[in-house]
């Protein structure tokens, strides 16, 4: 602003949106500078009504029929994606729980043969008449004496 009143500077801002808070209350009280900010912005609605109806008097000023959005069309090639991702989405939600019951099954076998694997070796050691660490005393091995020699700690014609 300069001398108290807005300048061309200014007024194109104005026009543009560009407004300060105090050249909003300047236009307000200041009856030159809103006057002058009315008659710009007449002659701009005025402008711009008259190239809407100069474009529209012109041939060819409505767009052509090739360019408008066939909707209908448009549908029909949008309908069969719809449908193809509902269908997806379908079977995924039918292949999880059938693989996750399936993967449950199969480690629950595996499982079951582990337990019988550790059940037959329980029963193993369970039904041993004599642990593993005294078997030798249970069978002993015998000495037989070779000829002409005897055997430690046994006397002539004593047996064993």
């Amino acid at each position: 602003m300069t001398g108290g009143h807005l300048n061309s500077e200014d007024i194109c801002r104005w026009m543009a949106g560009e407004r300060a808070a105090g050249e909003e209350a300047h236009v307000r009280e200041c009856s030159l500078c809103g006057a002058e900010v009315a008659r710009l912005e007449g002659a701009l609605k005025r402008f711009g009504g008259a190239v809407r109806e100069w474009s529209a008097a012109q041939p060819g000023a409505q767009a052509p029929e090739a360019w408008r959005a066939d909707r209908s069309a448009r549908q029909w090639r949008v309908r069969p994606l719809r449908w193809g991702l509902a269908a997806a989405a379908l079977v995924v939600l039918a292949v999880i729980p059938t693989w996750k019951s399936a993967r449950d099954r199969r480690m629950a076998e595996e499982a079951d043969r582990a337990d019988a694997i550790l059940m037959e070796e329980v029963d193993a050691q369970v039904s041993r008449t004599v642990p593993v660490t005294l078997e030798p005393l249970v069978n002993p091995v015998e000495w037989k004496a070779e000829a002409g020699r005897e055997l430690p700690g046994k006397e002539k014609g004593e047996e064993r």
